[in-house]
């Protein structure tokens, strides 16, 4: 038997499906037979209107749902882990499950024992829980990477030159202008790791623990319509 397969609408189509039924003047059997929906559909659709779900949601048009479907997390702050979490971040701190874990035993301690209370294992459920809300609201594990300045600072900095790079050479026309990147290129890379007999060293000679490096210098103007780059690659094997 040939199941039949369900049709599914995106919010564009669903409001302009009830806009043409309100206009119809059709009843709504006859409007669903027209149009090949169900009537459970419409009037769901209906009720999502009336409630203004669908009319005042700002989600693209091109999504099938309002959002909002998927588990609710059992964590009944999780708004203000998020917001700790994000706020660490932006300061360019280090954020580990264990500083969750310490703001929860700071500012929830009563939720935080009632939790763990019956679990059989209550650091690795803690260790879970904590892994599982990072990678719900898009955290990954990533190796750090030291900076010596802040984005913040950075982003002022880029600010600051651009402002005063355009209040000296506003008066040149832009084809005058190049943007020039010296861009460092390596080649012969060595590889992350050897073969080696166990129980022996695996030092190698100095002339192998770096790579050759060049130096390139791009530029690139505003009447330039594609840049073609070509760079000095190596194929280092291996196995």
């Amino acid at each position: 038997m040939q199941t039949q397969r369900q049709q599914s609408y995106n919010i564009g189509e669903k409001r302009l499906l009830l806009a043409q039924f309100k206009d119809s003047g059709f009843s709504a059997r006859k409007f669903c037979v027209l149009n090949g929906i169900p009537r459970a559909t419409l009037w769901a659709w209906h009720r999502q209107h009336t409630d203004t779900e669908l009319t005042d949601t700002k989600r693209n048009k091109k999504l099938t749902t309002l959002g909002g479907q998927g588990a609710k997390s059992i964590i009944p702050f999780h708004h203000d882990l998020l917001t700790f979490m994000k706020d660490v971040r932006r300061e360019e701190h280090i954020l580990t499950s264990m500083h969750m874990i310490t703001f929860m035993k700071l500012h929830y301690k009563d939720w935080l024992r009632t939790y763990t209370a019956a679990k059989p294992d209550p650091y690795k459920s803690l260790l879970r829980l904590c892994q599982g809300f990072a990678k719900r609201y898009n955290f990954s594990q990533r190796v750090p990477t030291h900076t010596k300045l802040a984005e913040l600072e950075t982003t002022r900095i880029r600010d600051e030159f651009s402002a005063t790079f355009r209040n000296k050479y506003n008066e040149r026309p832009l084809a005058d202008i190049l943007n020039a990147d010296e861009t460092a290129v390596y080649y012969d890379m060595p590889p992350g790791k050897i073969w080696a007999e166990i129980g022996k060293s695996a030092k190698v000679d100095v002339s192998q623990k770096h790579s050759d490096r060049n130096t390139a210098l791009l530029t690139c103007g505003r009447e330039i319509k594609r840049l073609l780059l070509t760079a000095l690659t190596s194929t280092y094997c291996t196995r």
